[in-house]
């Protein structure tokens, strides 16, 4: 996509989601958009079909005050010529979020003794991944550990099969005991769920619960292929993020003949994990067309290419974090980080170093992966949680999962089990979050035409 925009200066920082900006004399002509900012902030623009569908985003970002022309060639942000006809102009002049009141049948949240993933299937359900809390004393797991599968409403969505033939809403996998930083989950077009909830690799169920395949090391291969993190991406592949490297994988094969691609961490420096990562582990996510993010203890979520034969680094945020956790992509060109906090309680040098200016509340950071770099957009602050652990955007981008571990560490390092006990069982919620931003919308003519 081709922008030229005048009297424009991009702000470097910071606009939370309840400032809004203002949009007027919105026309559009053979390939040019104008329009005018009457108050720096937020812009999203975009693209809807006649019925309501997102087609694709023009640009995004966080501009001041002024008249703006914008130059579209036509195309997706995926490179895809659209087809000539009627389309519907969005512009989101700033958003903020706003809790469903209506979720989980009027609770307004869902509770979980330990949860450390969500993530969302292309029908909009969305999945908990919950590891309970192992207590050294009675040698036991408590809470019920497993997968939860939801509905959008926060219902309970009942399709895995239990073995006495019921229906259940919970895959019953048995997480190890400590490790949980490393676990995590993705599920494929087909409703497919790959996830690591072992030490020795991958496994994979599908719809109705039922273990269908793993992947495992090889012969000779290190005994943990899993992967600190990992994401399905739009071509079939598996990507892995390890400490210092990331591996493309063959998702229907196992050992070494699953790998494709592998990093050299010599010539590909993705750096160490976040601080947190004896906790939570490095963050990966996959976006459009061969985009991957990841996170990295120089605080940076750095955009990364899969070129087939190597990945590469293209750019990163232009601002560093103080914790980052979990990121969601939309695929489309957005990208959803999750600011975990920083806490007073913890004992630990690295959080020391972090938390001179008191306690850092979650929050969520949006950017526009426009293909040159990744432009802020807003900042979401969540005031009322506690130890922000992942984020999931809903199937149709208009709400966006929160969830919560409810570890503040102020046991850090003061119990012998201190990684999986915590001292908050029972303490974990997830939230649904809708988007709710001031829209002018405009119905317009897509000829082909591109303009200049």
């Amino acid at each position: 996509m081709k922008r030229i925009i005048g009297c424009m200066m991009v702000l470097a920082f910071c606009v939370c989601g309840d400032i809004h900006s203002q949009v007027a004399n919105l026309a559009y002509e053979k390939g040019v958009l104008t329009y005018r900012l009457e108050k720096e902030g937020p812009v999203e623009i975009l693209l809807e079909d006649t019925n309501g569908k997102f087609v694709t985003y023009l640009t995004a970002g966080v501009y001041s005050s002024g008249n703006y022309k914008v130059f579209w060639n036509g195309k997706t942000m995926s490179g895809e010529k659209l087809t000539p006809g009627k389309y519907t102009l969005v512009v989101n002049s700033g958003k903020k979020i706003v809790k469903d009141a209506k979720f989980a049948d009027g609770k307004g949240f869902l509770q979980f003794a330990n949860p450390v993933r969500v993530t969302v299937d292309k029908a909009g359900r969305f999945y908990v991944m919950d590891v309970g809390i192992f207590d050294y004393t009675a040698k036991k797991t408590m809470g019920t550990t497993g997968i939860h599968k939801f509905k959008p409403s926060g219902m309970p969505s009942a399709d895995f099969e239990s073995k006495d033939g019921s229906k259940t809403n919970i895959l019953n996998v048995k997480p190890p005991r400590n490790g949980i930083r490393d676990l995590w989950m993705d599920i494929d077009v087909n409703g497919d769920i790959y996830s690591r909830t072992k030490w020795n690799g991958i496994t994979v169920f599908n719809s109705k619960g039922k273990q269908i395949r793993s992947i495992r090391g090889g012969k000779g291969e290190p005994a943990v292929p899993g992967g600190h993190d990992g994401a399905l991406g739009e071509d079939g592949r598996l990507y892995l993020r390890d400490f210092k490297n990331i591996k493309v994988l063959d998702k229907e094969k196992s050992g070494s003949d699953s790998i494709i691609l592998k990093t050299d961490p010599k010539k590909l420096r993705i750096d160490m994990p976040p601080v947190i990562w004896l906790y939570m582990g490095p963050a990966l996510e996959v976006g459009a067309k061969g985009a991957l993010y990841v996170t990295n203890c120089r605080f940076k979520v750095m955009r990364m290419q899969n070129l087939g034969d190597e990945i590469v680094k293209k750019y990163e945020a232009p601002q560093s974090f103080k914790e980052t956790a979990g990121m969601s992509a939309d695929r489309k060109g957005m990208l959803y980080v999750a600011e975990r906090g920083v806490c007073n309680g913890c004992d630990n040098w690295r959080w020391k170093a972090l938390k001179k200016d008191g306690k850092t509340p979650s929050a969520i950071y949006q950017f526009f992966d426009d293909g040159i770099g990744l432009n802020p957009v807003s900042t979401f602050i969540l005031k009322d949680v506690v130890g922000l652990r992942d984020v999931a955007l809903s199937s149709d981008r208009k709400s966006i999962y929160v969830l919560e571990d409810g570890d503040d560490f102020t046991t850090y390092g003061k119990k012998k089990n201190h990684f999986s006990h915590r001292g908050r069982l029972g303490k974990g919620r997830l939230f649904k979050y809708d988007f709710v931003p001031i829209q002018t919308k405009k119905s317009i003519t897509v000829k082909g035409e591109v303009s200049k």
